[in-house]
């Protein structure tokens, strides 16, 4: 228990929702509370997690969370410490790894619950943790969880456990994205706002202010992004490039006198037509802001790739295809389809690049791109880096910041001679979206 307080505690300095981390007192608090709760659960159910109990009740007063992260003390306790149980149990096997979780899990279901109960939103951690009920339903053990036999029986689809905590928790994450979006914009007449809707009825009318939003925010981010390659060539002017091609403008301007700015021809490079996948983890851990993420990336992606194609593909324990890659879809319309999953239940990347090959392999272009948007952690299906390999290039944009989690990322993106992206924030996606696609 003194080597996991240590190793927690150090951690907290590190974190990056975290302003401030714990001190060698916090340690010292951990170690003394843990010893206490031993002796009272000694022979309990709720034994296995006291150290659990002991770190949240020892290091969350002493920590503090940075301005604008959405993320509670707790839930940042909570994925340090399932990182330490999974390094803990990585060489013993997937069974104690799997149980380990359990046990941790097991104590926070009745506080979820009553959070869920009251409006409150469930933070999702950059790693992937959403809260202790999708701990409970995706224990994060890696490549290792799909040779621990049967996974847990989940409930059923129709239940209000499967679908009242994702349904509420993306309601919330999206009123609070759309509101702060009307106060910081601009662009929006400040007269009279409309109300947003907040009845769970209404939840589609949500999702499309936020998709406009989301799109928007990527035209703009996209608008001064990276130079293109390709060949040059007389093209209409396009609001890109100034190199006017004079003889080509002045034939237009006889034919038109009063002209259109698609009357004047400019030297500009004409893009290599590409084919690109795009794969979106939409597994537990992409609850709440998480999905926010996964919708700028797919629209990112659909602006930058406004003339090649684009195959979008979301995946978890099953794999859905979003926008097939001849498919004419907006991409609003795309951020819109995205924002009406609902993330739950365990990740199988195996089955996510298995769809994503079979996407490349029904475009024409010989320039083949796959970019997969995860925390890289498995917990269904097998290895996933055996499949990334029969991809031309495969790039990673990591959703975590957790050191173990990269590393799985950065493998994956070498097995698939890609690179690994990461981003700060919904501001900085798209263009971290835009490097990966170049």
């Amino acid at each position: 228990m003194v080597e996991r307080a240590v190793a927690i505690t150090r951690a907290t300095r590190y974190h990056g929702d975290l302003r401030r981390g714990a001190s060698v007192r916090g340690a010292i608090d951990m170690v003394a509370v843990a010893r206490q709760l031993s002796l009272m659960t000694q022979g309990s159910s709720a034994a296995p997690a006291a150290g659990l109990h002991a770190a949240l009740l020892a290091l969350s007063p002493k920590i503090e969370v940075r301005a604008g992260s959405v993320r509670t003390p707790e839930a940042i306790i909570q994925e340090l410490w399932v990182d330490l149980e999974l390094l803990a149990h990585r060489s013993t096997g997937p069974a104690r790894a799997e149980a380990a979780l359990s046990s941790l899990a097991a104590p926070r279901l009745d506080r979820s619950a009553e959070a869920g109960a009251d409006g409150s939103q469930v933070a999702a951690g950059p790693g992937g943790e959403a809260g202790a009920t999708e701990a409970a339903a995706s224990p994060y053990d890696g490549a290792a969880a799909g040779t621990a036999g049967a996974p847990p029986s989940s409930p059923s689809p129709s239940g209000p456990a499967a679908e009242s905590a994702p349904v509420r928790e993306t309601r919330q994450a999206l009123i609070d994205f759309v509101r702060q979006a009307r106060r910081a914009d601009r662009h929006l007449p400040a007269a009279r706002p409309r109300p947003l809707p907040a009845d769970e009825r209404e939840l589609g009318e949500v999702e499309r202010l936020a998709a406009r939003i989301v799109v928007r925010r990527s035209r703009e981010r996209l608008a001064g992004g990276p130079a293109r390659t390709g060949r040059i060539s007389s093209v209409r002017y396009n609001f890109r490039s100034d190199d006017i091609d004079i003889d080509r403008t002045v034939e237009s301007l006889v034919e038109h006198p009063v002209p259109l700015h698609s009357d004047i021809w400019v030297h500009d490079r004409v893009p290599r037509r590409r084919s690109v996948v795009l794969l979106l983890d939409v597994s537990g851990s992409m609850r709440g802001q998480r999905l926010l993420e996964a919708a700028t990336a797919a629209a990112a992606a659909s602006v930058a790739l406004q003339h090649d194609e684009l195959a979008v593909v979301a995946f978890a324990g099953d794999v859905t295809v979003l926008r097939q890659g001849d498919q004419l879809l907006a991409a609003g319309e795309l951020a819109r389809r995205v924002l009406g999953l609902r993330p739950v239940g365990r990740t199988d990347i195996e089955a996510g690049l298995i769809a994503g090959v079979d996407q490349l392999g029904r475009m024409r272009s010989a320039s083949r791109i796959g970019v997969i948007m995860t925390d890289g952690v498995h917990n269904l299906g097998a290895d996933p880096r055996g499949i990334a390999a029969r991809f031309g290039r495969l790039n990673v944009l990591a959703t975590t910041s957790s050191p173990w989690r990269l590393e799985l990322c950065r493998q994956l993106a070498a097995a698939g001679s890609g690179i690994c992206e990461t981003y700060r924030g919904l501001d900085d996606l798209p263009v971290a979206m835009s490097r990966l696609l170049g």
